[in-house]
């Protein structure tokens, strides 16, 4: 099955709703402002109000939204259709093809940072952060779609 596509215009609480605690098909999150980032466990809550965008995700779905006109724009990249009204399917990605990718995260340490980081869905562990992509490709290998699956810590061979 391959990936789909929705978007809706959501208020704080029918996003809140989707932020639910605990997230266990969308165990990492990246919550951002001008002056901040974080990186939530499934089991803390998120205040979309405290963001400016955001993400949760997993393997099987992830969920963006950003702050609009006192609302929020949300899209959820899956395979299975989120419940509710409010999303509508925007068009197939029938055709594309799935690349799995990875690139690193800050360190807990960075020195570019004002402090250290905490990953906090990760648990214990060392090296850097790696984020889990899946990059949906058409036949001429243009990107059309990336969405985030995971995150895991640095292995060393």
């Amino acid at each position: 099955m391959t990936d789909r596509l929705w978007t809706a215009t959501l208020t704080g609480e029918q996003l809140a709703e989707f932020l639910g605690t605990p997230r266990e098909a969308a165990p990492f999150g990246i919550l951002e402002r001008v002056d901040a980032i974080d990186f939530p466990a499934p089991d803390q809550p998120v205040d979309p109000d405290a963001w400016d965008q955001g993400r949760v995700f997993g393997a099987s779905w992830e969920l963006r939204w950003e702050r609009h006109d006192g609302g929020y724009r949300a899209w959820i990249t899956g395979e299975t259709e989120p419940e509710g009204d409010a999303w509508n399917a925007l068009p197939s990605l029938q055709g594309t093809r799935a690349v799995e990718s990875r690139c690193f995260l800050f360190g807990r340490d960075e020195m570019r940072l004002e402090r250290p980081i905490e990953y906090r869905a990760l648990g214990p562990g060392s090296g850097r952060p790696v984020l889990v992509r899946r990059e949906l490709r058409d036949a001429r290998g243009h990107l059309v779609l990336l969405r985030f699956t995971g995150m895991e810590w640095e292995t060393t061979k």
